[in-house]
């Protein structure tokens, strides 16, 4: 109220307000406008004080945005001891120049503030209270100039030039570290945790890696997993694959499984595998050519430009073309030749018999015994009463294979006679009762009282009731018994095997 000229009515004013008598009539209406301006100025006033306020916090808050900014795009200022980041941004004067004029905007806000404050008195000379409705237009659109003011030098600030600058030797850094060979190397170990087999026996100087690893000798006893590559010494290298099937190589190769096939890639020389009447394929690969195997045996050679194989028993597939037992048949750019006879190879010299069933009697047998008065004692077979026989059955059969020998380690007490009894059922028929052959064979006790083996070959053993006839391929046997004349038998194992010629 003070910078209103001074008027006379200031003292009706006074009476009005202390209810004084003697006021004319006419000063209600110079009264309610001398009370309209000074309300009208004192809004105005009001308004210009907040809308200042608001404009001095939102110039700190960008201040404070870009100071902070400025922190992060400089991460290296924190680790002054690191040489080759500072020499990196000394090579690339954009983002260095950034951070060093960035502390302007610290300074800026104070001008700004005067500028403010240099405002405030426009609307102090605005005391034109005659005309109260063009006051209150007028100064709407004044005070909406600082707050554009305030909007403008956001996007001016150096935020969005320094942001990319900075962030691209970071990427560059991130893309030279050598940490995705690292992962590849993690790749093959995931691989290996597959068990494909098991070396059998000491093989000497053979030698095993994975992936880039380095030559190295075997554990004893260790599990051999899918990618796993070996390389033989001065001699063959036997091994058991994990389904069962047998395997001897010379040289070097890799191998590998995928569910229950297993695939043998040959860099050099030669490799036996057995996996008759197991079901497992087998596949080898050299040269880019490819055999295949589900039910048989076979020698596989790696040769120049190509592959040949030797099918010993049932059939192998060489690109697409079938062999059979005894034919050699040899795959290269030419394509895959005409059978022909083979003549034997001397690798397959002292081959290991591949075991088919052992039965030891540290428990009874898969098929049960048949109990008949026979007593299993510390892993051994004994019978010394009647019926005289030991006998027990296959679980469910057991198919004789090309090869197959029957050993038996036994001691007998007072024994003349032994009687060798198999039965097979040659020709299976649902619904009816299959008729039983039994091949018989007698034998004579090396020795009395002392431990001694029997080493027969299936095929040798005849038919009971024709002498022309034995077991050959094929046939299922249903169970094994060994009649003796005497006081008593022990059996310590019975096992069929096969042994390739």
């Amino acid at each position: 109220m003070s910078e209103l000229p001074n008027d006379p009515i200031d003292e009706l004013i006074q009476r009005a307000h202390n209810n004084a008598r003697g006021a004319p009539p006419s000063f209600k209406g110079r009264l309610r406008a001398r009370m309209a301006a000074e309300a009208t100025v004192w809004k105005q006033t009001r308004a210009l004080y907040i809308k200042l306020v608001v404009a001095v916090a939102a110039v700190l808050v960008v201040a404070l945005a870009v100071g902070m900014n400025v922190e992060l795009f400089l991460p290296n200022r924190s680790n002054p001891a690191a040489p080759p980041p500072p020499q990196a941004r000394d090579d690339q004067p954009a983002p260095v120049n950034v951070p060093a004029v960035q502390p302007e905007p610290g300074p800026q806000p104070e001008p700004r503030q005067s500028d403010d404050s240099i405002d405030k008195p426009t609307p102090g000379p605005q005391p034109e209270p005659a005309q109260p409705d063009d006051i209150v237009d007028e100064p709407a659109p004044e005070p909406r100039q600082p707050d554009d003011t305030v909007e403008k030098p956001k996007p001016k600030q150096p935020e969005p030039d320094a942001e990319p600058e900075p962030r691209q030797p970071d990427d560059t850094v991130d893309t030279s570290k050598p940490k995705q060979p690292e992962g590849t190397k993690a790749e093959p170990e995931s691989e290996t945790r597959i068990a494909v087999a098991t070396l059998i026996g000491t093989a000497p100087r053979v030698q095993l890696c994975y992936g880039v690893q380095d030559w190295r000798e075997p554990e004893p006893n260790e599990v051999l997993y899918s990618g796993v590559q070996l390389k033989a010494g001065r001699s063959a290298v036997d091994i058991m694959l994990a389904g069962g099937a047998y395997a001897r190589f010379d040289g070097e190769l890799r191998l590998e499984r995928v569910s229950d096939t297993y695939t043998f890639v040959l860099s050099d020389d030669t490799l036996y595998v057995d996996n008759l009447s197991l079901g497992t394929p087998v596949h080898t690969v050299a040269h880019g050519f490819k055999a295949e195997m589900v039910d048989g045996a076979g020698l596989f050679y790696s040769i120049r430009n190509g592959q040949e194989v030797a099918c010993l028993a049932g059939e192998i597939s060489l690109q697409g073309e079938t062999l059979t037992a005894a034919t050699v048949r040899k795959a290269t750019e030419r394509g895959v030749s005409e059978p022909r006879a083979w003549k034997g190879d001397r690798f397959l010299r002292d081959l290991p018999a591949r075991v088919l069933v052992r039965e030891d009697f540290d428990v009874p047998p898969p098929g049960g015994m048949y109990d008949e008065g026979e007593r299993l004692e510390d892993g051994i077979a004994i019978m010394d009463k009647a019926p005289r026989y030991i006998a027990f059955r296959h679980n469910p059969t057991f198919e004789v294979l090309p090869g197959t020998v029957l050993r038996v380690r036994l001691r007998t007490t007072n024994v003349s006679r032994l009687e060798l009894e198999l039965f097979a059922l040659n020709e299976i028929e649902l619904l009816k009762k299959n008729p039983e052959v039994m091949f018989k064979q007698i034998l004579t006790p090396e020795t009395n009282g002392e431990w001694f083996e029997i080493v027969l070959p299936i095929e040798e053993i005849p038919d009971n009731k024709d002498a022309e006839h034995f077991l050959q391929h094929g046939d299922l046997l249903r169970n094994f018994k060994l009649h003796y004349v005497g006081d008593k038998l022990e059996l310590d194992f019975v096992e069929f095997v096969r042994v390739q010629e």
